[in-house]
């Protein structure tokens, strides 16, 4: 049976341009950034909500909006990376 849709290869092609100034301003733009800079379409409202009350994920309160720099939306995604399990599946 064949796919509909091909996947695309993770691959980076450029650099991304991080800032440690609060640019990103609201929840709904961390989002957007995901999903447009980094290509993360399954980084939702939801979790975004929950980082940022548990300060899991660094945000600025400016004038009553919240904003993200976009080096901290990088380092808490590079946070939840799973690191390789020491034994390998195929020594057992």
């Amino acid at each position: 049976m064949s796919r509909d849709t091909a996947v695309a290869p993770a691959t980076a092609t450029t650099k991304l341009d991080l800032s440690n100034d609060p640019t990103v301003k609201g929840k709904a733009g961390a989002v957007a950034w995901y999903r447009d800079v980094m290509g993360l379409s399954n980084v939702g409202l939801g979790l975004i909500t929950k980082a940022t009350k548990d300060r899991s994920l660094p945000s600025y309160k400016i004038s009553g909006a919240i904003w993200y720099s976009t080096l901290d939306l990088w380092q808490f995604v590079q946070g939840m990376r799973r690191s390789a399990a020491s034994e390998k599946w195929y020594e057992r």
